[in-house]
């Protein structure tokens, strides 16, 4: 009993701590028939992990975007970098084999969209390259002595190191925003950006962005909204209420000439795809 107590003690605690909405991005999935993972066995998977505070984990489309939300972790100075080796690890003992994983905040994702410098350009040829990493300055200088035109790509990202009472934490996040106007040829790409900056990266184009960015904000409000309602105060004052009939109150960036993941423009492009997201539902 002692036992049952204190693990329903830890688990309220956890509730009670800063939760954050994160969105989790894979790299190369269902692709040509590689690397299968069905989003209902993902979800299921990544619940029995308890990765989602509330066992609520969201996907959407088939390219890997996961939507989650978990407490801060007092064990870890780099949460992101501590759910993208739990969320690998799931993927590697269920399914198989090894998929990078790209971890943001619901933050991070909205100053990623805010800072594009390329926004004026047509949306539906607009594309995110998510970095695993802070790209090397020597490796972007090597890009831009390659012409890309008409193409165009710009750097945004930032890394904030915060000092905590016993250690430092570190947050990063870096992007490539990239523009391509002819999908029959192009090439910037997650592959070349690969290629050339040496690091891990997964595109998504403005469409599925700005969706996901709509989901990540409806789950940080719902989740708002449930733990407001769950506190002693709130059930005290509705319990008041409902015994005597009240009525209730009134209510970094650095633009580039010239580059997205084959796949990502062939898998992810509005125009490829409006057919699939009409059909497609968040679960």
């Amino acid at each position: 009993q002692l036992i049952e107590t204190a693990n329903t003690n830890m688990a309220n605690d956890a509730r009670d701590a800063a939760v954050t909405t994160y969105i989790a991005f894979l790299r190369g999935i269902n692709v040509n028939g590689c690397r299968v993972i069905k989003m209902a066995d993902l979800r299921s998977s990544l619940d029995a992990s308890s990765l989602d505070i509330n066992g609520g984990v969201k996907t959407w489309l088939q390219t890997g975007n996961v939507i989650f939300q978990a407490a801060a972790s007092s064990s870890s100075n780099n949460p992101k970098m501590m759910l993208e080796e739990k969320i690998q690890g799931v993927i590697q003992k269920c399914f198989g084999f090894k998929v990078p994983v790209m971890v943001r905040t619901l933050a991070e994702l909205q100053e990623t969209v805010a800072r594009n410098p390329l926004a004026g350009k047509e949306s539906k040829r607009l594309f995110f390259a998510f970095l695993q990493q802070r790209p090397e300055k020597d490796l972007l200088d090597g890009m831009d002595l390659v012409d890309y035109s008409p193409e165009k790509y710009a750097v945004v990202g930032d890394e904030t190191i915060t000092n905590n009472t016993n250690d430092q934490s570190t947050s990063s996040w870096w992007c490539i925003c990239f523009y391509v106007p002819n999908f029959a040829r192009y090439k910037l790409d997650t592959t070349l950006f690969e290629k050339k900056l040496k690091i891990a990266a997964t595109s998504r184009n403005w469409k599925t962005v700005h969706k996901l960015l709509e989901l990540m904000m409806a789950k940080e409000e719902l989740e708002g909204a449930a733990t407001a309602s769950s506190s002693p105060r709130n059930k005290s004052e509705s319990k008041k209420t409902r015994t005597t009939k009240q009525k209730p109150p009134s209510t970094t960036s650095r633009t580039r000439k010239g580059t997205t993941d084959t796949a990502s423009i062939t898998a992810d492009s509005p125009a490829k795809n409006t057919r699939t997201l009409r059909k497609r539902k968040i679960r």
